[in-house]
């Protein structure tokens, strides 16, 4: 997988299905990436899809890197031995 392809991209291999999502809440959000990264994690560990998804395309766009090590630490804590294949995507996907 090349490091450039899209988010949406990125989410299609991982087979994550997004809702439809208001225009409004499907923007970045104006957040110091530290916050978002642990937004994103507490989101992912609440099971609240829409605000994961946000603060995944503040982290997106803010920094790369540190969206894969957060989407790592939330694969091995919170998903872990629940779903080892989605473990294996998203520790392969980058």
């Amino acid at each position: 997988m090349t490091k450039d392809r899209s988010f949406q991209a990125i989410l299609n291999a991982l087979e994550f299905e997004l809702p439809c999502v208001d225009k409004r809440e499907g923007n970045v959000l104006s957040a110091d990436p530290w916050v978002a990264a642990s937004g994103l994690q507490k989101a992912i560990r609440r099971g609240d899809v829409v605000k994961a998804a946000a603060f995944a395309r503040t982290l997106w766009s803010a920094d790369r890197r540190m969206l894969w090590r957060r989407l790592h630490v939330a694969a091995l804590e919170d998903v872990g031995a629940a779903a080892p294949d989605i473990v294996v995507k998203v520790l392969a996907a980058y």
